[in-house]
């Protein structure tokens, strides 16, 4: 099966830097969306579900964390990546305990960034899978008990939702 693009969201105020940054990350496969403040990304987040979001933490009006928690919301299984140059230890653990999946400090090589995004997205991957896998033996004990589906909609159907929101 063909791996689709990850569609991503890239919150950066400074125009150069997000410019460059979303054309290397094109080059890599990624379907790029843009925004430079963290109201625009938040609007851009109520109309489309990206797989990935990456944004400054600094930003003018709602700040990088503040788009990350509206992203998870909205998107919990959504890869979230904070990005500064003004980053302290205590800036990074508050990010990951806010949900984000990594932080990386200014100035960056872009390998650096781009190792953090495709490790997040392989976790996302595996905790998908193993997702999945419950899933299965959930059903295959359900068809065990008996294979009688009177009394047991409920169940069946919430099986049913798991594996259509680990398809898309």
């Amino acid at each position: 099966m063909a791996e689709t693009r990850k569609h991503l969201l890239l919150v950066e105020d400074e125009t150069p830097l997000r410019e460059a940054l979303a054309e290397r990350l094109i080059e890599h496969g990624f379907d790029v969306e843009q925004s430079d403040s963290g109201e625009a990304a938040i609007e851009q987040l109520a109309e489309f579900a990206f797989d990935i979001v990456i944004t400054d933490l600094r930003l003018p009006g709602l700040d990088g964390t503040r788009v990350l928690e509206a992203a998870l919301v909205r998107y919990p299984d959504i890869v979230g990546i904070i990005v500064t140059g003004y980053g302290t230890v205590k800036d990074a653990v508050e990010a990951i305990k806010r949900g984000a999946t990594d932080f990386v400090t200014k100035p960056f090589q872009f390998d650096e960034l781009l190792h953090a995004l495709n490790s997040a997205l392989e976790q996302r991957r595996l905790k998908a899978e193993k997702g999945l896998e419950v899933l299965v033996v959930d059903y295959l004990q359900l068809m065990q008990a008996g294979g009688r589906f009177e009394n047991r909609n409920l169940e069946i159907s919430a099986i049913t939702r798991s594996f259509k929101q680990l398809a898309k």
